[in-house]
């Protein structure tokens, strides 16, 4: 059973989805990168290439996030990755994308942040997907829309203001 808990993480424990389904959209990727590949630094690089891109609008989100700050409304998922206190965002790479091209941003001094737009953005509360579904379960497709999580993706659908 799939359960989603609240739990509070700084952005360095966070990874981008290297398998986001946007990606299809940009570009064909031969293989999926398996979970033990996702924190390393050449594929997080790869993935942070991709959700820049600009045909995913990552920079009006910048541009959002820089004025007003990250929201808690629009939570990010995550899953545990199997290094001690790493995750990787299942929803909400766009969002983690912009954050942290943000905080390079800022870090190199191209731009200034507000300290209070700041603090918003190196600490987080997140939904944590406590028992997620096997992908190679014959059941998966029954058992995400009967859980938490379908009923997470399909709220996030229904009022948002993008296309997919």
């Amino acid at each position: 059973m799939m359960m989603l808990k609240e739990i509070e993480v700084n952005v360095d424990q966070l990874f981008l989805d290297p398998n986001n389904p946007r990606y299809a959209d940009i570009e064909e990727i031969a293989n999926p990168v398996p979970d033990d590949k996702v924190a390393d630094d050449k594929v997080q690089k790869k993935a942070m290439e991709r959700i820049m891109n600009p045909r995913l609008e990552v920079q009006q989100l910048m541009d959002s996030i820089r004025t007003i700050g990250y929201l808690i409304v629009d939570r990010m998922v995550v899953v545990p990755l199997r290094e001690a206190d790493k995750y990787k965002v299942i929803e909400g790479n766009r969002r983690l994308g912009a954050i942290k091209a943000l905080l390079e941003d800022y870090e190199t001094g191209e731009i200034d942040i507000d300290d209070s737009i700041l603090s918003t953005l190196k600490k987080y509360q997140f939904l944590f997907l406590k028992n997620p579904i096997k992908k190679n379960a014959n059941i998966l497709v029954e058992s995400f829309k009967e859980s938490a999580m379908f009923q997470v993706f399909a709220l996030g659908g229904l009022i948002s203001k993008r296309n997919w």
